[in-house]
């Protein structure tokens, strides 16, 4: 009895490890996560995406036939890029100049950083909900490949606990959200993401 007793310890230290170990970092852990990674990244932040690692596809709105408008939705770890057309591009010849011709606007969602907190969803955020054509460069454009450049910057990065009671919170309309469900380090910062696709 005395043995197993002590045999219990051991255990019960690793058990006891293994839980402090998975638990969700607080706020004040996530926001030193931030700013090491703002640390990383003293220059700026860079993403490279290509047909390897993203999807691209074109999507029609409901329009009337005389108000034709398109979206190139390319889809990259979660974030969402919507490029926004005042045309069918299935009935334009796909070249530079056509899609700076017709290009309206773009928007990113939800920009992956990299940083991996269990129970936290942490990205980057732009300074507005969409930009125009000064922050996008289309360089090469085809029937078989799409190259373009953007260069804006974020203005935060952080996101929100995943805890059930904070989530629930999210889901409220106008609702103020407790401190303790999200962490964000604000601060101005370049950003530019290269893609190239080739079908």
């Amino acid at each position: 009895m005395y043995l197993h007793k002590n045999l219990s310890l051991p255990l019960f230290a690793l058990i006891l490890l293994s839980a402090t170990a998975c638990a969700q970092p607080t706020r004040e852990e996530v926001i030193t996560s931030i700013e090491k990674w703002y640390d990383r990244h003293p220059d700026g932040y860079e993403l490279i995406l290509n047909e390897g690692n993203t999807t691209m596809e074109v999507q029609s709105l409901y329009r009337r036939p005389e108000d034709p408008q398109d979206q190139l939705l390319i889809s990259f770890q979660g974030m969402l890029i919507t490029l926004q057309f005042d045309v069918d591009l299935h009935t334009i010849e796909w070249t530079p100049e056509n899609f700076r011709k017709h290009f309206g606007f773009f928007t990113l969602d939800d920009i992956p950083v990299g940083i991996r907190t269990m129970g936290w969803d942490v990205h980057a955020r732009v300074p507005v909900s969409s930009a125009g054509s000064e922050k996008i460069e289309f360089l090469r454009v085809s029937e078989d490949e799409v190259e373009f450049e953007i260069n804006w910057e974020t203005y935060t990065v952080g996101g929100y606990s995943t805890e059930k009671h904070c989530q629930d919170e999210l889901e409220i309309a106008d609702n103020s959200i407790p401190e303790s469900c999200m962490a964000w380090v604000r601060r101005r910062h370049p950003l530019k993401i290269y893609f190239y696709y080739q079908k």
